[in-house]
């Protein structure tokens, strides 16, 4: 799908798009994790895309230093948005340049203490998922406040809304990819060799945040 819309252009419309879905859902993401844990440190956003997710977290903690990790096309596209006369302009002390980084996540990480991930895991299989989460765990820097935040929908068991079931589908359909329950989401971690540290519901969002410590 990605390789697609590359093929067509439609990269920076897409992540405009899926940035306006962020930037909806932030004030419950900022609500309900504890971010002023890490509120002295720099995150990393893994397929941070058009940037709305870094942003809206270093509006709202001043002390915060933010990245962006991405498809070379997508770092391109973003980098104007954090200097002057960009919609991020206001944060470009705290994303400096060179932490807007193009690279594949399949490949390397680039080594950070924090690390945030939001609806990139239900893009994959779990063999890729696994792939994906053991890259972060071998690139993590270690330290007390070391962590990965996956934001991600968690199905439940049993009957519930059409919305969740119907992401699963699209998921498969768009991108091969699945919605997962706790208990695997809990399993992908292990197989990574994370620990499942925590896991916070939020409001007004489709996704809750799973805390992983290495």
């Amino acid at each position: 799908m990605f390789i697609y819309f590359q093929s067509q252009g439609w990269i920076l419309q897409f992540h405009r798009t899926v940035g306006g879905g962020a930037t909806a859902m932030a004030p419950g993401i900022i609500a309900d994790y504890p971010w002023e844990e890490i509120a002295d440190k720099t995150v990393l956003d893994i397929g941070g895309g058009g940037g709305a997710l870094i942003a809206s977290l270093l509006r709202k903690y001043e002390t915060m230093r933010g990245g962006v990790f991405d498809l070379q096309g997508v770092i391109d596209h973003i980098v104007p948005f954090f200097v002057k006369g960009g919609q991020f302009e206001d944060l470009e002390a705290r994303v400096p340049s060179q932490n807007l980084i193009p690279g594949d996540f399949m490949a390397e990480i680039p080594s950070f203490e924090v690390y945030v991930m939001k609806w990139v895991l239900h893009d994959w299989k779990d063999e890729e998922s696994v792939a994906i989460l053991k890259n972060i765990r071998k690139a993590i820097l270690n330290g007390e406040k070391s962590r990965l935040v996956v934001l991600e929908s968690i199905l439940s068991d049993g009957r519930i809304g059409r919305l969740s079931r119907y992401g699963d589908i699209n998921m498969m359909m768009t991108a091969n990819g699945q919605e997962r329950t706790e208990s695997e989401w809990r399993k992908l971690a292990g197989l990574a060799g994370w620990k499942v540290a925590g896991i916070f519901p939020m409001r007004n969002a489709w996704v809750q945040a799973i805390e992983l410590r290495p």
